[in-house]
């Protein structure tokens, strides 16, 4: 049905009105009828539709006797269609035949030419274009005044655009303070760690703007070729992120601090805790802690003494070996000196400008200067930075990374490092399987005692503690199954390849144990400025890559 490249026109009455063709046919009168005939050619172009033809065959009042069948032989690739019985001829002008996309954004127009003594004006295309076909908007005239100007027939040309909607701006909340911190210490130009300013939390005023909600802008609405508006969606309203503490001004665009204190994101909500603070040390004449929100204590806390906040903990001082819960993040200026009875649990993040022989449990990483036969456990990473940046001895876990200068000590000193999974998982992974040998010890007992016959004579003091040794046997046994299951979805676990690593700036010593993910290994020399990481199931080192 299309033509492009050939621009002879096909021998009919209208030859002479034709310079310019891109998809033709041609209708042959002869004296037992008025035929169709198609040209069926691979070249692109203008597709030639049954609805053009239709509409040619109206214009010359050639009926076909059943349009659906003349529609179904054209889709079937027939070159020769009988229309109708013979009929002569009539001289037209030319004609407009347009299509509408689906959206209604675009028309086209094809143009199909004035036949035997027919004419072809502009003002009169122009006019079929607006009222016959109803193209009212964004109208290309220049582009049906070039193509009537040059003839060109058949050819689909785009003569009208219409503007689709545009979406109104989303609305966006502009926070007023900080939601994110950086909680490593800043180096001095010495290389140490500077403890005493860490950039960790933000204060607020009552009445302080918090959050601001920008509205959305209202969208642009469009309009089709044929007149008909396309509305546009609004932006999106993001409601302001109200929580703890916090109040909305009568335009119910801004969130103020209803109290003084510190300001956290969290969870998609503004809380302003109030803090709890104690100017000085933290001992025996104030007693354990127990507060719903943020804890600052001016100086040290001593030993035997517990603190636990459900927000962020601050310390100025020294911890001794005190305990220290927090449900966000635990900073402490000084450093824990916990003689092997002292602990810090965070939620979040631990700061600590040292850690001396205490046990260590946080949500996301640690910080410190150095870390001394201790049990330091962090869901992401422990970093060491400053003047010493080393772990001696104990135990360090983390889920991603360990960064230090130096690892381990000349003398060998037991000095692990775990690296992978959880490190929770492992930890929980040992405790099961602990009190699972513990059950199959009392289980192998219990089965070695009802081993033993029964006997004719056996008193009923036997037979009821027989009889209690099989019930507890049974449950025994029904505890097993499920702390079975539990120590294989640990294993499972544990078994993953991770992309975790450990760091040495300056060096690792001999004799630290390194296991990444179910990987193992214990360094037989001193090894300088390295990298250790797992790969296919062993622990590789290459040389140091952490920036």
């Amino acid at each position: 049905m299309t033509n492009i490249e050939d621009n002879k026109a096909p021998e009919t009455e209208s030859n002479e009105n034709m310079p310019s063709q891109r998809a033709w046919y041609e209708l042959k009168h002869e004296e037992d009828g008025v035929f169709l005939e198609l040209l069926y050619k691979a070249q692109p172009g203008s597709k030639l539709t049954p609805e053009l033809v239709l509409f040619d065959l109206k214009r010359r009042n050639l009926q076909p006797g059943n349009p659906g069948q003349l529609i179904y032989r054209m889709r079937m690739g027939e070159k020769r269609i009988r229309i109708c019985d013979f009929k002569e001829p009539q001289s037209l002008d030319a004609a407009v035949f347009v299509t509408v996309s689906r959206d209604e954004l675009s028309a086209y127009m094809q143009l199909l030419p004035p036949i035997k003594d027919g004419g072809l004006e502009i003002q009169a295309v122009l006019k079929a274009v607006e009222q016959d076909w109803s193209i009212k908007t964004g109208l290309l005239e220049d582009e049906i005044i070039k193509a009537v100007d040059e003839g060109r027939y058949f050819e689909q040309v785009l003569i009208a655009k219409g503007r689709p909607p545009e979406k109104g701006k989303d609305g966006e909340l502009v926070f007023h303070f900080r939601t994110k911190f950086d909680y490593a210490p800043n180096l001095r130009k010495d290389g140490s760690a500077d403890f005493r300013e860490l950039d960790v939390f933000e204060d607020t005023t009552e009445g302080n703007i918090l959050v601001e909600s920008i509205p959305p802008k209202e969208g642009i609405e469009g309009i089709t070729v044929r007149g008909n508006a396309l509305p546009a969606a609004k932006g999106r309203d993001y409601p302001l992120p109200r929580g703890v503490n916090t109040t909305v001004d009568e335009s119910g665009r801004m969130l103020l601090a209803a109290k003084s204190g510190r300001v956290d994101y969290i969870n998609n909500r503004v809380v302003v805790s109030d803090v709890y603070k104690i100017n000085g040390d933290m001992d025996m004449s104030v007693g354990n802690i127990k507060f719903n929100g943020n804890v600052v204590v001016f100086g040290n806390i001593i030993s035997g003494l517990t603190l636990d906040a459900a927000g962020d903990v601050e310390i100025l001082g020294m911890v001794e070996a005190a305990t220290i819960i927090a449900g966000g993040n635990i900073v402490i200026k000084g450093g824990i000196q916990g003689m092997d009875r002292g602990s810090l649990h965070a939620g979040g993040n631990i700061v600590s400008r040292f850690i001396e022989r205490a046990e260590v449990r946080s949500g996301k990483s640690v910080f410190a200067d150095y870390i001394t036969y201790s049990t330091v456990t962090a869901q992401d990473s422990v970093i060491l930075k400053g003047k010493f940046a080393r772990i001696i001895g104990g135990l360090t876990r983390a889920g991603n990374q360990i960064y230090a200068k130096t690892i381990g000590t000349p003398s060998g000193d037991a000095t692990v490092l775990e690296i992978g999974a959880a490190p929770e998982s492992r930890q929980a992974l040992i405790e099961h399987e602990n009190i699972r040998s513990e059950l199959s010890r009392k289980l192998e007992r219990i089965a070695s005692y009802l081993r033993m016959p029964a006997g004719q004579n056996e008193t009923p003091e036997r037979k009821e503690q027989r009889r209690r040794y099989k019930n507890l046997q049974e449950q025994l046994l029904s505890e097993l199954q499920p702390l079975n299951e539990k120590i294989d979805m640990l294993k499972a676990e544990l078994e993953k390849s991770s992309d975790g690593k450990v760091h040495a700036s300056e060096q690792v010593h001999q004799d630290v144990k390194l296991t990444i993910d179910f990987a193992t290994t214990t360094t037989k020399d001193s090894i300088p400025f390295v990298t250790f990481k797992q790969r296919s199931g062993a622990v590789v080192f290459t040389s140091f890559e952490a920036d």
